[in-house]
C-alpha cells in the first residue's frame, strides 16, 4: 500500500488546545517545584548562609537583567532612516547637534540685537 500521498498533519484545533494544556501544566509544575525548593532551602540552610549567598546572587541577577535589557533599550532609541529603514543614529545625532547650534546662535543674535537697540 502506497501511503506517500497522505499527509499526516495534526489538526490545528487539537494541537493548539494540547499546547495550551501542556503550557498550563508545565507552569503549575514549575510553581510547585519552586515552592518546594524554597521550603527546602528555608528549612535546611542556616540564615547566615542564606545571607552570604544572597549578595552574589543579587549581583548576578542585576547584571544579567542589565545586560538583557540594555541591548533592547539601545535598539529602541536608534533612529531609522526614512529612505531604506536602516539604523542611522550618527546622522540623527549630527542633525540634532546642528539644529541646537543654529537655535543657540539665533538666540544669541536676538539678545545682541536687543542690547544694541536699548
Amino acid at each position: 500500500m502506497n501511503q506517500s500521498n497522505r499527509t499526516d498533519k495534526p489538526s490545528t484545533k487539537t494541537s493548539a488546545a494540547e499546547v495550551a494544556a501542556r503550557g498550563t501544566l508545565i507552569s503549575i509544575i514549575l510553581r510547585i517545584a519552586s515552592f518546594l525548593l524554597s521550603q527546602f532551602t528555608v528549612r535546611f540552610v542556616s540564615a547566615s548562609a542564606l545571607g552570604k549567598a544572597s549578595i552574589p546572587l543579587e549581583l548576578l541577577l542585576g547584571t544579567s537583567l542589565f545586560v538583557g535589557r540594555e541591548g533592547f533599550r539601545l535598539a529602541l532609541t536608534k533612529e531609522v532612516s526614512e529612505h531604506n529603514s536602516t539604523v542611522n543614529d550618527d546622522v540623527g545625532d549630527r542633525e540634532y547637534d546642528e539644529n541646537e547650534r543654529n537655535k543657540n546662535q539665533s538666540n544669541m543674535k536676538q539678545k545682541q540685537d536687543r542690547r544694541s537697540n536699548q
